[in-house]
């Protein structure tokens, strides 16, 4: 009840177009959403017949502290699904702290820390993103750095998004991958993931065409099942060089090393050439080329090995005055709590079409193989190589500066592992209202 009330509440502000509190640099916004939906197998339960339809909330707030040269920011949200039926109720919660600092005319330097507890993969969560991240040079993925409330393909946007904070990154990002285990493993949907992460890096420009950058990252991850936890550690440096206003060249490796609770240790180091070229007036290519080399301890059935494979990640993204489209192509190591270590090869397009001044299409679809090199015996059950296929399809459109209302459709499909097809369709239906800074 006092939940509810307090929902209310930030609605009613909302409407009334109450204005941000600022002092000395102190921005605060807010994103609150309500939602009803259907779910024809949410969860992608093995014996079919699970469809369900639900009613959910979620509130997004974000603070931040503007200075000449730095930005601090701390951000959270809290979303709560109830389901008609099977599945109950989950609520599920972000937190996450961020620095930004330009040390100097060539220096800048940032730092991370987050939190989150997630039910993994679910169709009707704000959480479920269909699209592919933002990329940079092998082994870098800048869309789900931070791994907390990254919804590409529509829902609530950027936490933070009535602060204006901006989108996912684009061009070479530096930082060691982070993928979701919800979205690679099959076994983890529908159980709670918790993240426990932190990271650091810098760029440097030493002159008006060299770049060099460096990051760290350390994550925790557990899970309510399948007993998949496991600590992940990571860093990521790379050079890149200015040729012409167009083209720049360089290259980069990333290096990171899985501590598996239930599965032999496993390590990968993933070199790579790199490459920014800007096509035509609109588009622009990031590509890397280069290998992975990883290695897994034996324990039991599972064999000691080390393999060196070829790796690669491309984005070609384009902007026109009413839409944006970006197609990419990747196959990079990530962490897994099932087998550590995987190889994860993956094919996506997102963008957005605005339709008029007010309403908009935001699109995404993802297909994907992950490939643990070695099966792995869980209760009997051998898992292997897995695929999936993610897509959303979401209608925005807004009602005044703070209120906009929506219609979206999901859909997910997954094979391998050991265990029969299944797949699953989602429609949900949602306002949304932003509290705060707009622009």
């Amino acid at each position: 009840m006092r939940r509810a009330g307090l929902l209310a509440l930030a609605f009613l502000a909302s409407l009334l177009g109450l204005q941000p509190v600022r002092a000395a640099g102190l921005e605060w916004g807010a994103t609150v959403q309500g939602r009803v939906g259907y779910g024809s197998n949410p969860f992608l339960d093995q014996r079919g017949n699970a469809g369900t339809g639900l009613v959910g909330a979620t509130v997004a707030p974000v603070l931040r502290w503007r200075e000449p040269t730095a930005v601090t920011e701390l951000s959270g949200s809290y979303n709560r699904n109830q389901y008609f039926s099977r599945y109950g109720n989950a609520d599920d919660y972000t937190i996450d702290l961020r620095r930004n600092q330009q040390v100097s005319a060539k220096l800048s330097v940032n730092a991370h820390v987050g939190y989150f507890s997630s039910i993994s993969g679910g169709l009707l969560s704000p959480y479920y993103d269909a699209g592919p991240a933002v990329t940079g040079p092998v082994g870098v993925d800048a869309g789900t750095i931070g791994g907390s409330l990254n919804t590409g393909a529509g829902g609530l946007g950027a936490v933070g998004g009535a602060l204006g904070s901006g989108s996912v990154p684009s061009g070479f990002a530096s930082g060691p991958v982070i993928i979701n285990p919800g979205t690679v493993d099959r076994l983890a949907v529908g159980a709670r993931q918790r993240r426990l992460s932190g990271d650091a890096g810098f760029n440097w420009q030493p002159t008006a065409r060299d770049n060099i950058h460096a990051s760290v990252l350390a994550e925790r991850d557990t899970f309510t099942r399948f007993g998949g936890d496991y600590d992940y550690l990571s860093a990521n440096a790379g050079y890149l060089r200015t040729l012409d206003a167009r083209t720049s060249v360089g290259f980069d490796v990333t290096v990171g090393r899985v501590y598996s609770r239930a599965f032999p240790d496993s390590s990968s180091v993933q070199p790579s050439v790199t490459v920014q070229r800007r096509v035509g007036a609109r588009w622009t290519l990031n590509a890397g080329v280069g290998a992975i080399i990883a290695s897994q301890r034996g324990d039991g059935e599972i064999r000691r090995r080390t393999t060196v494979t070829p790796g690669f990640n491309a984005s070609l993204c384009g902007e026109y005055p009413r839409a944006s489209v970006c197609l990419s192509a990747s196959r990079t190591a990530a962490p897994s709590g099932i087998g550590g270590l995987r190889r994860q090869t993956q094919f996506g397009v997102n963008g957005t079409f605005r339709l008029t001044e007010r309403s908009r299409l935001i699109g995404a679809a993802t297909y994907g193989i992950s490939d643990s090199g070695n099966a792995v015996l869980i209760n009997g059950v051998r898992y292997g190589n897995q695929r999936f296929a993610l897509a959303r399809l979401d209608y925005q459109r807004d009602l005044s500066r703070r209120i906009s209302a929506g219609v979206g459709g999901s859909y997910q499909a997954r094979s391998g592992a050991g265990l029969s097809d299944v797949h699953a369709l989602a429609i949900t239906f949602n306002l949304t209202a932003r509290l705060g800074r707009l622009s």
